[in-house]
């Protein structure tokens, strides 16, 4: 069992390791393919369900290595894997070590194809597996193995059926047909009263990189922020990574900039790199955005993201030019603030240079 949960956390590491840095892309090599054929042949003569399970490891690190190094195999060939497979798969058992290599082979199947036959395999898995193996089934829908809008429907009709919980869909909907299940995601988004789920399916829907679709959790956040309970993994401010949340800084003004910079408070910053947004937005016409702006910059400057010999100048330049009464005793009210922390930024420095 141990060693299962060992091959699903390396078939992420790997492929999160392919999403991260593409290698030079190449086509299948007649060494590659003898491989897997040949360990393929193995499995099938195999009888031993012990030696089966190491077997299957070998056989997936090899097709993951191989595929992880550029190489992409031919449809031909990973419907041979699947083929091949699935007929090992059929004359296993249901019990101990057989069923962990049905699972095994499930995973396999799911993440490096997507013929017809892994198509029928998975509706199989899905709509009669065994609990196990259904759950690998939806772990191992992947974009680049089974995926489309058939499964996409298929995992949708087992929410609709009450036969999985419509939260636990989503993922696997999004990698099965990821443009599909936007929607979805933000409907979850927009509907949920639960602060943890908020914060999850918000980190879901932050993985599309996209801050154009962000616009349901930003909105939301106040309204979550107050039902928080305080513990910190369900902190709603982190319902959006905080790459994103800086896009989404660059264009946002009023109330939704507001919700973001609080939320980009709670995770930090890139330190001084935010300082040029915040200048942008200091001269923006919305009263709002520079209230909001000037909070943000000195609670950076409070938590020591961004030096206050840096934020001194920025404040003191929008004091000059603020013509809004209540922003401009607002953003004197801060530079006193950031001046006296910069006198203490200074009394540091020389104390280090002392020693």
């Amino acid at each position: 069992m141990k060693r299962n949960v060992l091959a699903s956390f390396a078939v992420v590491c790997l492929s999160v390791a392919v999403f991260a840095q593409p290698p030079k892309i190449h086509l299948e090599t007649s060494e590659a393919k003898a491989k897997i054929q040949g360990i393929l042949s193995g499995l099938e003569s195999e009888n031993d369900p012990y030696d089966m399970s190491n077997r299957l490891w070998d056989f997936e690190m090899k097709v993951l290595s191989y595929r992880n190094k550029g190489m992409r195999y031919t449809p031909e060939t990973t419907r041979e894997i699947t083929v091949r497979l699935i007929k090992v798969f059929n004359r296993l058992g249901d019990k101990d070590i057989d069923e962990a290599n049905k699972v095994r082979i499930v995973e396999i199947v799911g993440i490096t194809d997507n013929s017809q036959e892994a198509h029928d395999f998975f509706h199989s898995i899905l709509e009669n597996g065994s609990e196990r193996t259904k759950k690998m089934a939806l772990f191992s829908i992947w974009p680049r193995g089974v995926r489309g809008d058939d499964i996409y429907d298929k995992v949708k009709s087992l929410v609709d059926r009450g036969r999985m919980k419509r939260l636990d869909s989503l993922d696997p909907l999004k990698r099965a047909k990821p443009e599909r299940a936007i929607k979805e995601i933000q409907d979850y988004v927009r509907t949920t009263d639960d602060v943890a789920e908020f914060k999850g399916v918000g980190q879901l829907l932050s993985e599309y990189d996209r801050p154009e679709l962000m616009d349901v959790v930003i909105d939301r956040y106040p309204e979550m922020k107050k039902k928080w309970n305080g513990y910190f993994g369900d902190d709603p401010a982190r319902s959006i990574k905080t790459k994103l949340l800086m896009k989404i800084v660059e264009f946002k003004e009023g109330p939704q900039l507001k919700s973001a910079l609080e939320m980009l408070n709670r995770h930090g910053t890139s330190g001084e790199e935010a300082l040029p947004t915040i200048k942008k937005k200091l001269q923006s016409k919305d009263e709002i955005t520079r209230l909001a702006v000037l909070e943000f910059l000195l609670n950076q400057v409070e938590q020591g993201n961004i030096k206050a010999v840096k934020a001194k100048p920025v404040v003191e330049s929008c004091i000059s030019a603020e013509k809004e009464k209540n922003t401009k005793n607002k953003a004197e009210e801060i530079f006193k603030k950031i001046e006296s922390r910069c006198k203490l930024e200074l009394m540091i420095e020389k104390n280090k240079i002392s020693k």
